[in-house]
């Protein structure tokens, strides 16, 4: 094949000549020529030349990119087909359109038309619409959607003049008056707002419907109502529970959190909860209720397994459990204690302590040293080593103070004459044993609070008689010289006390109490008629603790009788069967504290038992509305819609709280009466295991056994770990000859017990039990009458 051959094969395949670039690249210096005739010169350079006048007509520069395309129409006129003008034209009226079109949307609106009109000179097709209504009609859907999200948030006036103000300008846009408008977007809006604000007071039901009437509203919004309602309400009650828990009030918080989880089973409220029941067993454990603690330690691993119990947490389960004479059982918490701190020689010494308790002398020494060795505290130390040395020498010093801590614990629990017994028999084991002035002031306190003034005054003295100069120890013992009639005494006390204190609360209350003592008035007489018949009433004694707080009042006509005693007056008035004769302390206590919604709730069911239907209904109204407690709110609402349909529940429970009086009575068959009239007029009533177990033990102590078995049973069944109630049909069942039942449940008790001089008790009749000897004589049971 010749050369010209190749070059017009190469011609067609290439289908272009060498471009400018090409040609310098392979022909050096040589003049640009055309490599195949019957081609344009330079078709690569023609499309460079056309992409350079593209991108400067899209910028604007019409007279600049129409030299480049008349550049490229010379190298290879394929590429330009439109005039080179006409086409940079072409290409800059479409960016000149969007310009408007952004400027438009801005609300620029005189500028936007200036684009228009701009790229309608240029090139026609790109603007069918007149450049002014084209603006327009780009900035009214913008002002329709500022004047949404405006009408959203409530600002209606605004969002008004957005929508009047897209109407003028296209009214394709505002098919509803513009007022119309805005209000019909808030309305759904403002009623799940609504909705809202219900759900977080806990008004779940108003919630539901107000967030049902927004859906009516706004078809999008597709949210399950009472879903959402419960959902915002959760969080709600656990912030309420904590607050609680931070006050130590750690049931109420517990039902909090139980009422979250049921609102939102998605939450993860375990860690909190388990927290506060671990709080909740450290309190009792504090009040030495050492059992209860115990269960509560276990109930909170059990809720959460991945709490961390810390060693100062078991610790207090350790010294607490010791000092409350249950050494053994905290011995294992004792041990964890230590094994989570082991150099902590706080909690080796309280392990020590418990050891000393429960006969492991030699652990005890061990713990001893180490905690001697480590601690900084002289005072303590000095101490601790006077124990090591007696410990050493054979001696146990703990076993009395032991009965001195449970002394302790029965002065707390009004037990004084028990109380009193173990600091004797304390003595009695230890002859060197030094009772603090701290312990002996227990006794006092408690002795004069429980109508033992008299009994305790020679342990008021040991208390000051060793902290002479504490005015705490000085006032206590000012208060029992008062109620025992010592005024001179007390006066002088009551001097001192003032004079030392820090307490300006306090100095002024006794000052108040100097003063009326100086006068030859004694208040404190009058408040002792009230503290006794505030215990009556606990014991449901409701018209001899009506007589003590008229006897009060009489004594003092200007004693001031709190809402709160007036209000416990009402509240066990109508559980014992006496809501009529109550009913003016019920007005008492509303009259003292009207914004109470304890107290109006205690006035609606007296008032319901009573038969003022409308009074009640009133009181309920207002309790329900004012209440933070939604369990209560929603039994009381139960209560209040069936007065409303003109139904009375509580007449059946009064049948049993007058069946209960009768049982305490030793009216039993009467008593099993009132049960039944109660059950056959409301076939739904619940009685409790409280309840049953009033018949079951006073059946049992007037003769009556094994007409009341039933009911034991019925106790048990609702209540199986209390032990209270096991101890009822303990006795029903020895009494009954039902012996091996009465040992299990005696066991039981004595298990679960926490009161020592209970168990005490319960162990002798199980031992007599067990030896097949009847401890239940009618002495015997006379004294638990």
């Amino acid at each position: 094949m010749n050369p010209e051959s190749w070059l017009k094969q190469l011609c067609y395949i290439a289908n272009r000549n060498l471009s400018q670039k090409e040609w310098r690249e392979y022909m050096g210096e040589r003049p640009h020529e055309k490599t195949c005739p019957d081609l344009p010169q330079d078709t690569l350079g023609a499309l460079q030349h056309i992409e350079q006048g593209e991108k400067l007509a899209r910028d604007g520069k019409i007279d600049a990119a129409e030299k480049e395309f008349k550049e490229a129409q010379k190298l290879d006129a394929r590429y330009m087909t439109v005039e080179p003008q006409t086409k940079a034209k072409q290409i800059f009226a479409p960016v000149l359109v969007e310009q408007g079109q952004e400027l438009a949307r801005e609300g620029k609106i005189d500028a936007a038309v200036m684009k228009f009109k701009e790229a309608q000179k240029l090139d026609a097709r790109y603007m069918t619409v007149e450049p002014q209504t084209k603006a327009k009609q780009i900035f009214a859907p913008v002002l329709v959607e500022q004047g949404q999200e405006l009408a959203r948030e409530g600002k209606i006036d605004a969002a008004v003049i957005k929508f009047k103000e897209a109407q003028k300008l296209d009214a394709r846009y505002m098919t509803v008056e513009p007022q119309t408008k805005a209000k019909q977007i808030f309305a759904p809006v403002l009623v799940v707002e609504q909705g809202q604000e219900l759900a977080k007071k806990g008004e779940i039901e108003k919630a539901i419907a107000k967030f049902k009437e927004a859906q009516v509203l706004d078809s999008n919004l597709t949210f399950d109502p009472e879903t959402k309602a419960k959902q915002i309400f959760a969080p709600v009650l656990i912030e309420q529970g904590q607050e609680l828990a931070e006050k130590g009030k750690f049931t109420t918080a517990i039902a909090k959190y139980q009422e979250a989880q049921q609102m939102d089973s998605n939450l993860e409220i375990k860690p909190i909860w388990a927290s506060a029941i671990l709080k909740q067993g450290q309190e009792l454990a504090k009040k030495r209720k050492i059992t209860a603690a115990i269960a509560k330690y276990q109930e909170a691993q059990q809720m959460d397994s991945n709490l961390k119990i810390s060693a100062w947490d078991w610790n207090q389960l350790c010294w607490y459990g010791r000092l409350s004479g249950h050494a053994a059982k905290v011995m294992e918490y004792c041990e964890k204690a230590v094994e989570l701190a082991p150099k902590n020689w706080k909690m080796r010494s309280s392990r020590a302590l418990a050891k000393t308790v429960t006969g492991n002398i030699q652990g005890a020494i061990k713990d001893f040293q180490f905690a001697i060795e480590k601690s900084d505290d002289n005072k303590w130390k000095q101490e601790m080593q006077g124990l090591l040395d007696a410990l050493r020498r054979g001696e146990n010093p703990l076993l009395a103070t032991v009965l001195v801590s449970q002394g302790e614990t029965l002065a707390r629990e009004g037990k004084i004459t028990a109380a009193i017994d173990k600091y004797q028999k304390a003595q009695q084991m230890d002859s060197n044993l030094k009772i603090s002035a701290e312990n002996w002031n227990q006794l006092c306190w408690h002795g004069r609070l429980s109508g033992h003034a008299a009994k305790v005054m020679e342990y008021c003295e040991k208390a000051v008689e060793l902290a002479p100069k504490n005015w705490r120890m000085r006032s206590n013992r000012a208060l029992a010289k008062t109620v025992t009639g010592n005024i001179q005494g007390a006066i002088k006390d009551f001097q001192f006390a003032i004079e030392k204190s820090d307490d300006n609360k306090w100095k002024q209350e006794m000052q108040g109490l100097l003063d009326a003592l100086r006068r030859g008035e004694n208040p404190l007489l009058a408040t002792v008629l009230v503290d006794q018949g505030t215990t009556l009433v606990g014991k449901g004694k409701i018209i001899a603790a009506i007589g003590k707080y008229q006897e009060a009042q009489q004594m003092d006509s200007n004693l001031k009788i709190s809402a709160e005693n007036w209000n416990n007056l009402c509240w066990n008035g109508r559980l014992f069967g006496h809501a009529a004769k109550v009913m003016e302390y019920c007005e008492k206590a509303v009259e003292l504290a009207p914004k109470n919604w304890k107290m109006r709730s205690s006035r609606a069911l007296a008032k319901t038992v009573t038969g003022n239907i409308q009074g009640a209904i009133e009181d309920f109204q207002f309790a329900i509305e004012k209440s933070d407690d939604n369990k209560w709110k929603q039994e009381m609402q139960g209560l209040l819609d069936a007065l409303r349909k003109g139904e009375n529940p509580l007449l059946a429970s009064v049948l049993v709280n007058q069946g209960k009086i009768l049982a305490g009575k030793g009216k039993i068959i009467a008593a099993i009466d009132k049960y039944q009239e109660a059950q056959q007029m409301d076939p739904n009533l619940k009685i409790s295991a409280e309840g049953w177990n009033w018949l079951c033990y006073g059946g049992s102590l007037y003769g009556h056994a094994a007409k009341v078995m039933n009911s034991c049973e019925k106790a048990v069944a609702l209540a199986p770990e209390n032990w209270g109630i096991r101890d009822s049909r303990a006795l029903a069942r020895a009494l009954t000859g039902n012996i091996q039942g009465a040992i299990e449940d005696l066991q039981f008790v004595i298990e679960k017990s926490d009161d020592e001089e209970y168990k005490s008790k319960r162990q002798g009749w199980l031992d007599s039990l067990q030896k097949g000897e009847n401890p239940f004589t009618e002495e015997v049971l006379k004294k638990l009458r």
